[in-house]
């Protein structure tokens, strides 16, 4: 939530609910205990838990990471990737309160467009959903995403626009689009907004430069060398949620080459205003902000899960 361009941390007692929150739409989360375990779909506010049926080939397969979305006729559709040892990389997909076990996806695919895309772009990165009721998906090393209508079950690949190297490169979701924020410098980024993903076309949305403030948030937030973090964005992609971290002192401007250790502050960027606050949180662990896959943005309602049992 946000106020005044900062946002609002609460606090949900998630002791009745599994471990890890896979994915997350419409303030439905996709939750599962392990990798290997089931799957639940929870609603945080009412506290409501609905068990999965098993993935199609749970028993011969690795499954993957999932993802939830929400279509133009106002279903949840969850996708599930899976990984057979005999054969080709496989996906599944559920209507929830609907199906009452996974159907294949591949099966309405014949163009093998999955085929693009290797076991580690699906299997262990979260699917960034639209509001336009799309799953994405991104290439580890190419600039191709995958894009799967939950509406029509089709998957299709687009191609982003080559700015910089790959490994500089951010992928994630606006709230209602998909955005990759291209690396400038140590405090720039150049912002990209997927305008249409049928067509594939993009948007230059901004550009984000923190260098002037460098010595503003190295004496309010990081006294020491630091590198600076996207995390996701807030409000529909107007304000930038970014963590400090520190660093080793190693002087390439190459932040991956970086051994950065996260410390707890964060800043928000308004792309609009250029306004740049700062914020601390209290809890939870340091480690667990080292990555930016595991944040899911979210969203608060009271979407019911009893129409699941039918």
């Amino acid at each position: 939530m946000v106020k005044h361009d900062l946002p609002e941390i609460i606090e949900v007692d998630s002791s009745h609910l599994p471990r890890y929150g896979i994915s997350s739409c419409n303030g439905l989360v996709l939750m599962a205990k392990s990798q290997e375990e089931n799957r639940y779909v929870a609603n945080l506010v009412t506290k409501e838990v609905v068990t999965l049926p098993p993935p199609l080939a749970a028993a011969k397969a690795n499954p993957s990471f999932s993802g939830i979305g929400y279509t133009c006729s106002k279903k949840y559709k969850l996708v599930e990737f899976y990984f057979n040892h005999q054969g080709p990389l496989e996906g599944g997909i559920l209507t929830l309160g609907i199906d009452r076990e996974w159907r294949c996806l591949c099966r309405r695919n014949e163009t093998r467009e999955i085929d693009k895309f290797s076991f580690i772009d699906l299997l262990f990165k979260k699917p960034i959903a639209s509001a336009e009721g799309i799953l994405h998906w991104t290439h580890y090393k190419l600039p191709l995403v995958l894009n799967l209508d939950l509406e029509t079950e089709i998957l299709y690949t687009r191609a982003t626009p080559k700015c910089s190297e790959m490994n500089r490169r951010t992928y994630m979701g606006t709230g209602r689009s998909l955005c990759f924020m291209d690396y400038l410098g140590k405090f720039s980024w150049e912002l990209w907004l997927l305008k249409d993903a049928e067509t594939g076309e993009w948007d230059k949305l901004a550009i984000i430069d923190l260098g002037p403030q460098e010595k503003m948030l190295r004496r309010t937030l990081c006294p020491t060398g630091f590198q600076i973090v996207p995390v996701g964005f807030l409000k529909d992609g107007e304000i930038a949620v970014l963590y400090v971290a520190h660093e080793d002192g190693i002087p390439q401007e190459r932040y991956c080459r970086h051994k950065t250790h996260p410390t707890r502050n964060c800043i928000t960027y308004n792309v609009k205003t250029r306004v740049i606050n700062s914020f601390h949180l209290d809890k939870g662990s340091t480690f667990e902000m080292n990555e930016s896959w595991r944040y899911t943005p979210h969203v608060k309602s009271l979407v019911s899960l009893k129409f699941s049992a039918n």
